[in-house]
């Protein structure tokens, strides 16, 4: 604050202004540093890079992210109705970037927001208290935004379905956003729950209004890593012949040692 107070005094386009506009920038750029120091803890709890941001993130019809959509999610008005959002996709598609994107940009406009590993969850209800679920499922509830990763690639118990149905339910019924990260299409969810009820009333809940982002790796990338690949030089190989029988080594690649001279 000292620093901003100088930097403000030293500006000539401030000698006009009054102490009450000094005080007034002064709580702005303290409540914009608070807000930038937590969405920071943010990301340094959720183990996210600092660079993950929207405007890092790439808009492309053919990776199946348009700009109007990317635009759209940027406003974060989905968060406020309570809209689900499902990011699916082949692994390295940008999948967890995206949402860690979407993330930080509700936590910079003052949004509780928590990212969990849905595995990780439901390893830590395993033997779990009913209190320590019980405060977990509220803790979960109350967030403004909520991403879960990995959604439906681990085999889910019982016990764990049925955590998870109540927790979409109350979200849904508290218009609380969620954001649904996996690698497969939410029709193919239900296959990794033990008890395919639970499995069924999820998917259904979901996909009832949620948003479908299919995204898909870039493939002109991948073909000129493909051409390239084809294009890199093979080494030569070259007959050498010796008394103690004919051998092929490479010319690129000199022998391990000098060879030896039979008398």
């Amino acid at each position: 604050m000292a620093t901003f107070l100088k930097r403000w005094c030293k500006n000539p386009k401030n000698l006009t202004k009054s102490n009450v506009d000094c005080i007034h920038a002064l709580v702005l750029d303290f409540a914009q540093g608070k807000q930038v120091r937590r969405t920071d803890r943010f990301l340094l709890r959720a183990g996210f890079a600092p660079t993950v941001a929207m405007a890092n993130v790439w808009d492309d019809p053919a990776r199946g992210l348009s700009a109007n959509t990317l635009a759209n999610l940027k406003t974060c008005t989905w968060v406020d109705g309570g809209a689900p959002v499902v990011i699916t996709g082949e692994h390295g598609s940008g999948k967890t970037f995206l949402a860690a994107a979407l993330a930080r940009e509700a936590a910079l406009t003052r949004r509780a927001v928590r990212y969990k590993v849905l595995s990780q969850v439901l390893h830590g209800l395993e033997n779990a208290s009913a209190e320590k679920v019980a405060r977990l499922r509220k803790t979960l509830c109350s967030a403004s935004l909520l991403v879960l990763d990995h959604v439906g690639e681990d085999v889910i118990s019982p016990e764990g379905g049925a955590f998870l149905r109540d927790l979409v339910n109350e979200r849904h019924h508290r218009q609380r956003a969620t954001v649904f990260v996996s690698s497969r299409h939410p029709n193919d969810w239900v296959h990794a729950f033990e008890n395919p009820d639970a499995g069924h009333a999820i998917v259904t809940r979901v996909m009832d209004h949620a948003l479908v982002i299919e995204l898909c790796k870039p493939r002109q990338k991948v073909a000129k890593v493909e051409s390239a690949m084809m294009a890199r030089k093979k080494p030569r190989t070259k007959r050498s012949e010796s008394r103690s029988g004919r051998k092929w080594r490479s010319v690129d690649k000199p022998w391990p040692c000098a060879p030896i001279k039979l008398r």
